[in-house]
This record gives structure tokens, sequence and C-alpha cells, in this order.
């Protein structure tokens, strides 16, 4: 476990690591997420790798993660045809749309069932 961006704690000792990671309060069960615009960069608690991929199809409007998934779920706004919707971003960075709301109704809430 990280304990701040440039030390990890295994269970009985701390260890310097070799650079600074970054962690945001965006964080599931396997990565951390920083979201910039349309732009998500994730490190993996794994092996700390960075990486970055862009949801430009829709306005994320809000975004809940659990320490118990390895998903985020997300509520936004669909540029190709104007609805809501609430969908998942998998620990692949793969968007899948789970609901669209009925009679262009805004989602209000998100809450994390996991």
């Amino acid at each position: 476990m990280v304990t701040n961006g440039n030390l990890e704690f295994d269970g009985e000792k701390c260890i310097v690591l070799e650079r600074q990671i970054s962690i945001d309060n965006l964080r599931t069960s396997k990565a951390w997420y920083i979201l910039n615009n349309t732009m998500f960069s994730k490190t993996t608690m794994k092996d700390y790798q960075e990486s970055q991929f862009q949801v430009s199809e829709y306005e994320i409007q809000s975004l809940s993660a659990s320490s118990e998934s390895p998903n985020i779920a997300f509520t936004g706004f669909r540029y190709s045809d104007g609805v809501n919707v609430v969908g998942t971003i998998t620990e692949t960075d793969e968007v899948i749309i789970d609901n669209v709301a009925e009679n262009g109704n805004k989602i209000i809430n998100l809450i994390s069932l996991n």
C-alpha cells in the first residue's frame, strides 16, 4: 500500500519508491485515477504503471469509485444523441453504458452498491 506519493508500506516496513506516484482521491481496488477534463490518468496499484485514456463521447457529470470494486461508475451526457446515461469504466478502460435516462431526465445521484 502506498502511504504517500513516494513510500510503500508492505505490512512490515516502508520502502522508498524509485519515483513519485500520482495518487488522487478517485481510487478503485486496482488503481488510482485523476480526471482532467476528458482525460483520465491511471496508476495501477499492482506495478505502479501509468497510462492515460480519454472519454470524449460523454460529458461526465459525476463519478463514484470504491476500494471494493475495480470499476468506476459515472453519470453523464452522451454527445451523440443527447441523452443522460449511467455508465461504468472498467479496469481495462472500457466504457459500458448501464442505463439511459427516460425522457431526457438528468440523473441526480449516483450511489455505489459494491
